[in-house]
């Protein structure tokens, strides 16, 4: 039988990551989402966000004739450019600790 704080930690985290496109929050269509338990899971976000289709498709049209595989490396070579630029950012957010006024 699990007690309070059992059902305490399946429902709560220390630790969650959030996703910024110059400077706002990735969110879902409605808004609900914006944090994820790990980085992955902000990271994938991301990669699926309307921002990230629009500058592959635009990669896609400069490159008409590249393969696939040359796309991919294109897309890869984007993505760093935008995490090194800081255009996009993944941050850990951390709850507060109690801390007693003095």
């Amino acid at each position: 039988m699990r007690d309070l704080r059992d059902n305490l930690y399946r429902c709560t985290t220390n630790k969650y990551w959030v996703c910024t496109i110059e400077g706002r929050f990735l969110t879902s269509a409605k808004g609900n989402r914006c944090g994820w338990e790990n980085k992955i899971g902000a990271a994938n976000a991301f990669k699926n966000c309307d921002y990230w289709v629009y500058i592959k498709n635009g990669i896609k049209n400069q490159n008409p004739y590249a393969s696939s595989k040359q796309l991919d490396e294109l897309y890869k070579i984007k993505y760093k450019e935008l995490l090194e630029n800081g255009t996009v950012k993944f941050i850990e957010m951390c709850a507060v600790p109690n801390w007693v006024n003095v």
